[in-house]
């Protein structure tokens, strides 16, 4: 582990055995922010990947990556860490604090790039509720023509077939007319003699009318039942036309967050928003602070001590070289050695 943070922080481990132990733990301590930067750009990248790469799996409530695409996608997760990880280690391991300056501003655009997936993870459940119930609100039109179309064609239909019953029973009456005239029965609208009485005749145009009416009425009913259907595989077809699935992609996963960040009243959403962006920031922002607020500890200073020494055997090789005229020739220097 010490050789992997020495390695991060760009500490030459033979050179640092040489230093205290004070030294020896805060050139590790540097390397441990280059790792903790680049572990968090890595589950940034893996997490908005997945979500690019992956199809939302509606059942287990998680995105689905074959083989090939979960290879292709730590792939470049891996990748994404190690360039943030290698930029980092190029500012702790800088001469001089500059370039942990120009780190600043890279800083705070990455810490918001990294912040946004890891957001969105930490909103996983409460965003794809909300998609769900987004999706739901889209369909709600076709739902609503549907239920409208079925509330007023049913009652056409129930009046039809009130109206059916209405002359049925008219129809029941008047059979129970026309019997009672055959046998002298006497009793309303009846006339009490044997055969066809006074009222025979009414009773049966009555029937007649009735069964006719009936007869209309149950041809209309059918048409409206076959309308009915008819309509409602239209309706159905336009539903499916129109119908979409539920996408859970990045880029509306990120929408529907700032939507649930919007309607929250309370303010805690924006703030837990604001709050992890400005944590990423600042983990970003540690390899250049540490490099701005750091004192030139033994390690430095020793390797500033090398730098002059290699300087001065390199200037005393080109001042003691003889050119020969030959513009093709070299300058040999001699092996440059350090003795601690």
């Amino acid at each position: 582990m010490k050789t992997l943070l020495y390695h991060l922080s760009k500490t030459s481990k033979q050179l640092v055995c040489y230093c205290n132990s004070f030294t020896q733990r805060e050139q590790r301590a540097l390397g441990l922010f280059v790792l903790i930067t680049a572990t968090f750009a890595f589950l940034s990248g893996y997490y908005a990947l997945t979500a690019i790469f992956g199809e939302w799996d509606v059942l287990r409530n998680e995105y689905y990556l074959t083989l090939k695409q979960k290879v292709i996608t730590v792939f470049i997760a891996t990748l994404y860490a190690i360039t943030i990880g290698a930029i980092d280690r190029e500012i702790v391991a800088a001469p001089n604090k500059w370039a942990a300056l120009l780190r600043i501003p890279m800083a705070i655009i990455i810490g918001m790039i990294i912040a946004i997936p890891l957001e969105i993870r930490i909103l996983d459940n409460k965003i794809n509720q909300k998609i769900i119930e987004n999706h739901h609100q889209k369909m709600i039109p076709f739902k609503q023509q549907k239920d409208a179309f079925i509330d007023v064609i049913n009652q056409e239909i129930l009046d039809i077939e009130t109206k059916i019953d209405y002359y049925s029973i008219k129809k029941d009456e008047a059979l129970q007319r026309i019997k009672g005239e055959d046998l002298g029965l006497k009793g309303d609208q009846m006339s009490g003699l044997t055969g066809k009485g006074q009222y025979y005749k009414y009773a049966l145009r009555e029937k007649q009318n009735c069964e006719s009416e009936i007869y209309k009425l149950e041809i209309r009913l059918q048409e409206k039942k076959e309308y009915r259907k008819q309509r409602l595989q239209e309706l159905e077809k336009d539903f499916n036309l129109y119908k979409t699935d539920a996408t859970h992609g990045l880029w509306e996963k990120y929408l529907v967050m700032h939507q649930i960040i919007d309607d929250d009243k309370t303010g805690m959403a924006k703030l837990m928003s604001y709050g992890l962006s400005l944590l990423f920031i600042l983990l970003e922002l540690i390899p250049s602070l540490v490099k701005l607020l750091n004192r030139e500890n033994e390690y430095n200073k020793l390797l500033i001590y090398l730098d002059k020494q290699a300087d001065n055997k390199l200037q005393n090789a080109i001042e003691n070289y003889e050119f020969n005229g030959d513009s093709e020739d070299f300058i040999r220097i001699p092996e440059i050695r350090f003795e601690m």
